[in-house]
Order: C-alpha cells, then structure tokens, then sequence
C-alpha cells in the first residue's frame, strides 16, 4: 500500500511523550484567587452585603463551597489588605476584571 514503509518506519520510532505535570495548573488557580478576592473585596467594601451573603454569591460564580473560599481569603490576606491600603475603587476593578458584573 502506498504510505506503509513511511508509516511503518515513523511508528517504529517510537519517542515517548514528555513528562507534564498533571493535575491543576498553579498560574490558573493563581488568576482564580486574584479574582475572588476583588470580588470578595468589592462584595465587603461597595455593595454593603452582609458576610452570609457574599459568601453565597461567590461560591455560586466561582463554583467553590464558602469553607473553600474563607481558605483562599486567609491564606491570601496580604493581597486582601494591599487591596484595601491601595484604597482600590470600583474603576480599578472593572477595568483589571471586565467579565464581571461590578454593580449590585
């Protein structure tokens, strides 16, 4: 048949894939965290929503429990406090997150 010798000697050279890291991609989860704290940040800060609350709506957008998101807060609460003393207004967020909705 036309096209076996070619195919029969690329398949004989077999090179193995290479070794990547499986499981969740650290930059991604990095962005994801970024982005629940702005959220977070602007929920406590501008929309005058009750911890309860917040709490419901950004498990429902980030697909994550409220135990999840209360870890993700205290392990990343310097950025929490930059956000704060950076006195961040909701301009900043629209325009570094504009797929959200940043309006109650």
């Amino acid at each position: 048949m036309k096209g076996q010798k070619a195919f029969v000697d690329n398949a004989l050279k077999y090179i193995p894939p290479k070794q990547t890291k499986r499981g969740r991609n650290d930059e991604l989860i990095e962005k994801r965290n970024e982005c629940l704290l702005a959220r977070y940040f602007y929920y406590s800060r501008f929309s005058g929503l009750c911890y309860e609350e917040s709490m419901a709506r950004i498990a429902k957008e980030f697909f994550l429990t409220p135990s999840r998101i209360t870890r993700i807060i205290q392990d990343n609460a310097e950025r929490l406090q930059e956000l704060r003393q950076n006195q961040t207004t909701i301009y900043y967020l629209q325009t570094h997150y504009p797929h959200l909705k940043w309006w109650v």
